[in-house]
């Protein structure tokens, strides 16, 4: 892909980001806020009912006030032991941007989805336009980070002796440089900011970057996390960058192995080329060594031939036919 065509379509695609978070976060943000307004007033009647009644309360008190927690979870509003209500913001422009992103990606953590039936209706059709839009992009990235390694590869294998020698040194310098930009900085970045372990950073920036996307830890979703701006958006520009460079990767790889394959595949054909061509020299040889059968005498035909006695007989008549004819002359 021309570099002209990369800069539209990248430009395209965060217009179409900016104009998806600006949509979502006009639907669903009224939405949250009415939820958790809700969710308060509820759980403000159920603790002044607690204190009224001296903690004398019914069955389907609990019953009332557990469903209200459970509905309010959905909606990313969390109650905390004292039940004070915690209410994330998860449509505002930034998280919508965020969201945005993960749609037309197909990564979907699941951790907020639309609520409203309209915004569920424009999701199916922003993720139609969205994600043919997002594999172009990203398909001209790659090549573009395949233009990159493939001048690494011939420097390398200027210096190799062999080609196989040389896609592995590529595929080390590849992988060193995604583990250590993609997956071990922005690891250190999440523990700081998340409060995660580094363990589990690492295994947020793997789920994440190969799309698997399982939503139980996702960056910037903590209530009781005070972000810097923008955040998100930088974690979903990491996201981006960081899938492109995933996907040169195991392209490499996925790479390496077919020619490996090959490779093994046309030795075994060239052995067995060989041994065919070894067992045919020596059924040669064998058939050269043995002596060809004696020829058998030929006979003539007159040897094998029995004699015609009526022929004989017929000869004899004819030579004694004239004298037998004289003497009935003589008679």
């Amino acid at each position: 892909m021309k570099l002209r065509l990369l800069v539209g379509s990248m430009v395209a695609y965060l217009v179409y980001l900016l104009i998806g978070a600006a949509v979502f976060s006009a639907i669903e943000r009224p939405m949250e806020v009415t939820k958790c307004g809700d969710t308060r007033s509820a759980i403000e009647r159920f603790r002044t009912l607690l204190q009224d009644n001296a903690g004398n309360l019914t069955i389907a008190n609990f019953t009332d006030i557990a469903r209200v927690i459970q509905t309010a979870g959905n909606f990313g509003i969390r109650v905390d032991n004292n039940f004070n209500v915690v209410c994330s913001i998860n449509w505002d422009f930034e998280s919508a941007f965020f969201f945005s992103g993960t749609v037309v990606t197909t990564i979907g953590y699941g951790h907020i989805s639309p609520n409203t039936d309209l915004g569920r209706s424009i999701c199916i059709i922003y993720a139609i336009i969205g994600i043919p839009l997002f594999a172009l992009m990203f398909t001209g990235m790659g090549e573009s980070i395949s233009k990159q390694i493939k001048r690494l590869h011939k420097r390398a294998q200027g210096k190799a002796k062999r080609t196989w020698v040389a896609k592995t040194v590529v595929i080390l310098i590849v992988a060193s440089s995604f583990l250590v930009f993609c997956i071990f900085i922005p690891a250190a970045i999440f523990q700081a900011s998340e409060g995660w372990t580094y363990r589990d950073s690492i295994y947020y920036g793997f789920i994440t970057l190969t799309t698997i996307g399982f939503g139980d830890f996702v960056a910037g979703t903590n209530a009781d996390i005070n972000y810097f701006p923008i955040y998100r958006i930088m974690v979903y520009f990491w996201i981006l960058f960081g899938m492109a460079f995933m996907a040169t990767l195991i392209s490499l790889i996925s790479d390496f192995f077919k020619k490996t394959g090959e490779k093994v595949r046309t030795k075994r054909k060239g052995y067995a080329t060989e041994e065919d061509g070894a067992v045919m020299e020596s059924g040669l040889a064998q058939e050269n060594t043995q002596q060809p059968p004696p020829a058998e005498e030929i006979k003539p035909d007159n040897a094998n031939r029995k004699p015609d006695s009526q022929t004989e007989g017929s000869s004899e008549s004819l030579e004694k036919r004239p004298f037998r004819d004289n003497e009935d002359d003589r008679l």
